[in-house]
């Protein structure tokens, strides 16, 4: 082969694809892992917009799963469909991730005009240790309903990791 020339199948040696649907799975793992690690800073410090960035690429590689998926024929696209159709949570998560890539929704799954805010406990009151947003979440409103970001990025995991259990699929595996 040629130096420089690309063959028709040397995407297949890529490794942003080596392990097909695996390799999706695994990054989209370690971007929990990492929301996971700062949610505890997060509620000590506030929100950054490191953080944020954090949590919307893994919403953006969460709902990207689907179509690995489907694409690796590691499950019928229908099977898939019917997951997201069925959980508010994973319909949520694609309207995350087009929003924050795309920046404008045209076909919403839930909220093509969701907003993501941070909000304060007023109710705690600070100590002297305290910074000034330590008692601040992280939290996205859609179809008139607050969700907080952390615990919807953990329920979105949830949701693959029994999906791919019941697919006969090894979702422990690391990639």
């Amino acid at each position: 082969m040629e130096v420089g020339k690309v063959t028709k199948n040397d995407h297949a040696h890529s490794s942003h694809n080596f392990d097909g649907w695996r390799t999706q799975f695994a990054r989209t793992r370690r971007w929990h892992a990492r929301v996971q690690k700062v949610r505890p800073e997060c509620a000590r410090d506030g929100m950054c917009d490191d953080f944020e960035d954090y949590i919307y690429a893994f919403f953006q590689n969460c709902h990207h799963l689907a179509k690995w998926l489907s694409s690796s024929k590691a499950v019928l696209h229908s099977e898939v469909q019917k997951l997201v159709a069925s959980h508010e949570e994973l319909q949520l998560c694609r309207d995350i991730c087009n929003g924050t890539k795309h920046m404008i929704i045209t076909k919403p799954s839930v909220d093509a005009d969701f907003y993501t805010f941070r909000e304060c406990d007023w109710d705690h009151i600070p100590s002297l240790e305290d910074r000034p947003f330590a008692a601040e979440t992280f939290m996205v409103r859609a179809a008139g309903r607050k969700h907080d970001m952390f615990e919807l990025a953990d329920c979105c995991m949830e949701i693959w990791y029994e999906f791919l259990k019941a697919h006969g699929l090894d979702a422990t595996a690391d990639g």
